[in-house]
């Protein structure tokens, strides 16, 4: 006997299965798909070689996003090449403090254009910083850069999306100086004045010169020692003499007064 399908049991199971295939979205995106994410654009100059797609996002080192998209865009007129970076940050991680808006409520909404037009004249920048020297990894960096300059890269590549502009960092100054410098030919240069010192070490003018000045050297400490015992000679003969002429002067006092007497008489005499 064929018993009847029941409709209420079958539209149970579809709606549960719907409910768990939501329930499991939800909870494996982290509810990406029910967020309203605020997307910009940002054009980095140099390479961006460790920044992927996935990358965090962080202003004064809290979170607030992730790049969601790197393209490469060219332009056919000249064959130049452009990076355009989308990232996307979660507005709900930014709170408010005016009066008339509840500070519990995101700032969902209010990242307008405009606002952030004017976060960008305050000197809003996004940087690229290293997050891992181990892997090289890179992540986007926004931050307030007062007295750098406003430099646009323009759209028509980041589909109509607000641009931040960029401004390098330390650690890109230090590669593109590293890039300008001609590592090759310093290498040929430190190369070539190894090999200089290397001949001039086994050089057969430097062991002859060495030895020369070996041998100075020890003509030099004889004639040191000779000195020594010629010095100590002429100290003796010249204490001698100096006691001789001590006895001089004193032989030259005692008959000094027995003259002057006779002198002085005679004077009287005459």
């Amino acid at each position: 006997m064929n018993s009847k399908v029941n409709p209420a049991l079958i539209g149970g199971f579809i709606l549960g299965a719907v409910a768990l295939v939501i329930t499991a979205l939800v909870i494996l995106g982290s509810g990406r798909l029910f967020k309203e994410w605020q997307v910009n654009v940002v054009y980095f100059r140099g390479s961006v070689n460790g920044l992927n797609v996935g990358s965090p996002v962080m202003f004064r080192g809290v979170a607030i996003g992730r790049v969601k998209e790197i393209r490469v865009i060219c332009d056919m007129r000249d064959l130049s090449f452009r990076i355009p970076v989308l990232i996307e940050t979660d507005p709900d991680l930014i709170r408010t403090t005016d009066s008339s808006v509840d500070p519990h409520t995101a700032l969902s909404r209010q990242l307008t254009e405009d606002f952030i037009g004017k976060l960008i004249e305050r000197g809003l920048r996004a940087q690229l910083q290293i997050q891992s020297l181990v892997t090289g990894q890179l992540f986007v960096q926004l931050d307030f850069f007062p007295d750098t300059p406003l430099r646009l890269a323009g759209d028509g590549n980041g589909n109509g999306y607000q641009e931040i502009p960029t401004t390098p960092s330390s650690f890109e100054e230090v590669s593109r100086t590293l890039e300008k410098i001609p590592l090759d030919q310093l290498v040929q240069k430190v190369m070539g004045t190894l090999t200089g010192i290397e001949r001039m070490v086994n050089s057969r003018q430097l062991a002859d010169s060495l030895e020369s000045l070996a041998k100075t050297l020890v003509a030099v400490e004889s004639l040191a020692r000779q000195t020594d015992s010629h010095l100590g000679k002429l100290v003796a003969g010249v204490d001698g003499t100096l006691v001789e002429i001590r006895h001089l002067s004193q032989n030259i006092d005692a008959q000094v007064g027995p003259v002057s007497g006779s002198l002085r008489e005679a004077a009287q005499a005459a």
